[in-house]
C-alpha cells in the first residue's frame, strides 16, 4: 500500500515539474529578430521576465502571433512603436 502512494506522490511531482517547466518557455525568445514590424501590425507588447536568458520585447499582432523583437534600450524601432 505503501509503494502505491509513493509511486503516485513521485507521478504527481513529475507531472507538475513537467507542467511548470513548459510554461516558463513559452514566456522567452529564442531568437530575435532586427527587422521592424509595421505600426499597423502590433495589437500589444510585454517585455520578457528576468528568468529569461534572451532580454526582448515580445509583441503580439492583431492575429495573435509572437514576435521576439529587441529590448527598448537597444533599438529605436522598438522605443517608437511602444
Amino acid at each position: 500500500m505503501m509503494t502505491r502512494i509513493a509511486l503516485l506522490f513521485l507521478a504527481a511531482c513529475l507531472y507538475w515539474s513537467c507542467t511548470t517547466g513548459s510554461a516558463i518557455a513559452l514566456d522567452c525568445c529564442l531568437s530575435i529578430t532586427d527587422k521592424p514590424l509595421p505600426r499597423a501590425y502590433a495589437h500589444s507588447y510585454k517585455l520578457t521576465d528576468a528568468g529569461c536568458s534572451l532580454k526582448a520585447t515580445v509583441f503580439t499582432t492583431k492575429r495573435g502571433k509572437h514576435v521576439c523583437a529587441p529590448p527598448p534600450e537597444k533599438s529605436e524601432w522598438v522605443r517608437i512603436l511602444i
